[in-house]
């Protein structure tokens, strides 16, 4: 006697296990490579230099808690406002991050950031029953945030720590609050305080989540939210100065125009599907909002409330957003660093809509052409915004190298903080109490080759400069008459009795582009070197352009020399500033 499967009913459709576990398989993949490309990319571009906020909300935090004699006022510096944030849970970490390691590192302050937006992918997979669409969540969740349109987040410590940790702790309250317990009700509100001290808009997620309780029918649930919401919120605008004599920029006498704040606020909900277009976000976010409030009156709320919440959660914090931002001078509705919050909305509603299909069949279907669409916007923000990020990051390394050969802020071109003498001075006391030194990055010195041979390179030095520390030489270099893609600028220091080879941090020279237009090697033919006096030995130096590829060796001369002197402190400062047109 034979058993077997019971028929398939006629009219239905299902994948068979080979195929499941190939397309589980596809999908795990799909998930990671966004997460590993971003992870390769910053490894390469994060910078262990303060921007911006960093200089007041990390370096002098901190200085101000060192000093701090009493816990009055080390609970006062935590609790301090920033703008309109209570920046609490920031703080906490680079407290931690400062006493177990004796320094901060805004390297690894923004991985920590990073680390947040991790956790909200495994979240979002996690909530789903089925394994296998829980893969598929995650997979949309991983390529619509780990792309370069976040590179304010993702490659910053001050957006990250922030703008990453509070969609962290939104989704995880969410989670707990929608599920029935006590215990679960309790951890909702801690999470829900942690984000409302994380960034004001945190305060959505006690909102969406009240009204997730009356949903459900919680209704003692309810109240009980209602009343540490009510608490929670009258501290932070307590701590905002809401109700001090003074109006704070929260004060409702200050509500923006409202047409304004509504073309802001719908353009940041439809930023990620737009990629950094202003019109197309604003129909997006349009679109977002109509779609919402079609699946909440179909019944998306009991169908799915995490997903849901999830959307309306980023909906509403959007708004605060574009309260607080729609009049501020030069911060864009596609700010990259608040389009995190866009990419939770357009996770959720494009999952609940492939959910809503009636058949199985279409819901494999929908899912495959969502995940293709993905992929395609996870391309295409990559290459849109992949320039912008990188101009994003060499910012700080030239103020690095900058402060490095002069000590100071002060003049520098494109500046990293509005007041340069307050920059200087939080560095300075940061440096002098150890908390944190600015060093810009050495060039690796490599090994002498082999024989070179002499060779018409053109050459222009921007800048030679003996500092402190170190030796800064910038400039550029090209081949007389052949392209040189396959070559790797490096600089000799050569002398009677020693010569040091450093290899280029290689730098776009579009000038040098520009009045040499046919070739195409002209963009990256420019090159920087920092060179550590200490790894050199006292004495005069002859300065040598290098060219060093494959099958070629390739150098010239040069009139620049240097002298490094034991103990000398006084900068020696050379520089031409005008651009030698290649023949």
């Amino acid at each position: 006697m034979h058993s077997s499967s019971p028929p398939t009913p006629r009219g239905s459709w299902q994948l068979s296990s080979r195929s499941l576990r190939f397309l589980q398989g596809a999908v795990i993949i799909v998930a990671l490579l966004p997460v590993v490309f971003m992870a390769w990319q910053s490894a390469n571009l994060l910078q262990n230099m303060p921007m911006w906020d960093e200089f007041e909300t990390v370096l002098a935090f901190l200085v101000n808690y060192r000093a701090s004699t009493s816990v009055e006022e080390s609970v006062r510096a935590f609790f301090a406002t920033a703008n309109e944030h209570v920046v609490l849970t920031s703080r906490l970490l680079m407290v931690l991050l400062y006493e177990v390691t004796g320094k901060i590192n805004f390297e690894y302050l923004a991985i920590i950031g990073n680390a947040f937006m991790l956790g909200v992918v495994f979240l979002i997979g996690r909530q789903e029953k089925k394994r296998g669409f829980g893969l598929f969540c995650a997979a949309i969740a991983s390529l619509l945030i780990f792309h370069m349109q976040h590179y304010e987040n993702l490659f910053s410590s001050y957006a990250s720590i922030d703008h990453f940790q509070v969609v962290f702790l939104t989704t995880a309250c969410l989670i707990m609050v929608l599920q029935e317990g006590a215990w679960r009700l309790f951890a909702g509100a801690v999470l829900a305080t942690l984000a409302v001290f994380t960034l004001a808009h945190g305060v959505a997620v006690v909102v969406v989540a009240g009204g997730a309780l009356l949903l459900q029918r919680r209704t003692r649930a309810f109240f009980i939210w209602s009343g540490i919401g009510t608490v929670l919120v009258a501290v932070f605008f307590w701590r905002l100065g809401l109700f001090s004599p003074t109006p704070s920029s929260l004060n409702p006498a200050k509500m923006p125009n409202i047409g304004a704040w509504l073309s802001y606020w719908l353009t940041m909900v439809g930023g990620v599907p737009a990629i950094g277009h202003p019109r197309i976000a604003l129909v997006s976010g349009v679109f977002a909002l109509i779609t919402t409030g079609l699946l909440l009156v179909r019944g998306g709320f009991r169908r799915d409330p995490f997903l849901i919440t999830l959307a309306l959660n980023s909906i509403l914090a959007c708004a605060f957003i574009a309260y607080g931002r729609v009049n501020a001078e030069g911060v864009s509705a596609l700010s990259s660093r608040y389009m995190v919050q866009s990419a939770m909305i357009w996770i959720a509603l494009s999952v609940l809509l492939v959910k809503s299909l009636p058949q199985p069949k279409l819901t494999v279907i929908g899912s495959s052409v969502l995940v293709a669409l993905a992929i395609g916007l996870n391309i295409a923000a990559n290459q849109q915004f992949s320039e912008e990020a990188h101009r994003f990051v060499q910012r700080r390394i030239d103020a690095a190298r900058y402060y490095d050969e002069r000590g100071t802020f002060e003049g520098l071109r494109t500046p990293i903080f509005p007041r340069s003498q307050k920059a200087d001075l939080i560095v300075q006391t940061a440096e002098r109490t150890r908390i944190f030194e600015i060093e810009a990055e050495d060039s690796s010195e490599v090994m002498f080759p082999g024989n070179l041979t002499l060779f018409p390179i053109i050459f222009h030095f921007d800048k030679v400069t003996v500092a402190s520390e170190n030796v800064h030489v910038r400039g550029w270099m090209l081949t007389k008459d052949q392209i040189s893609t396959d070559l790797e600028a490096h600089l000799l220091l050569e002398q009677e009795n020693h010569r040091y080879l450093f290899r280029a941090f290689p730098e776009p020279r579009p000038d040098v582009a520009a009045a040499n237009p046919g070739r195409t090697d002209t963009e990256t033919c420019g090159f920087y070197y920092v060179i550590p006096k200490d790894s050199l030995a006292p004495g005069t130096y002859t300065l040598k352009v290098v060219y060093i590829g494959p099958r070629r060796l390739l150098y010239n001369n040069t009139p620049q020399t240097i002298a490094i002197t034991e103990g000398a402190n006084t900068p020696q400062r050379q520089s031409h500033d005008s651009i030698v047109k290649a023949p």
